[in-house]
């Protein structure tokens, strides 16, 4: 992950960039990505979501729907360390992350 330096800010205190000048296009296209939406918010970051999902898009990634997923963090959530301590968001992490791992490999993505 790489940590943004702009005000790209998820929830949580996780930040994501697409640096563009960095060619994220040609290290995502037509390669299996999925997006965690960490908001606690009663929209759920509902825009973010959106506007990332069209992004994505226009890079040509292949977005697993399966494991895409709605986690919602809220600070009470997170041990003294910073790390979430919850287990039912820990599993649905992991779920997140096995379907990833077991999706298939788009044709010329190796």
């Amino acid at each position: 992950m790489q940590r943004a330096t702009g005000p790209a800010r998820i929830a949580g205190g996780l930040r994501f960039r697409f640096p563009a000048e960095a060619g994220l296009a040609g290290s995502i296209y037509e390669k299996p990505v999925v997006w965690v939406n960490g908001s606690a918010a009663p929209t759920g970051a509902a825009d973010a979501h959106e506007s990332l999902r069209k992004v994505l898009g226009y890079v040509h990634a292949t977005i697993i729907e399966a494991a895409c997923a709605h986690i919602p963090v809220t600070r009470d959530r997170l041990g003294d360390d910073g790390l979430i301590a919850e287990p039912s968001i820990r599993t649905q992490t992991r779920h997140v992350l096995t379907t990833l791992v077991g999706s298939p490999t788009p044709p010329g993505t190796t």
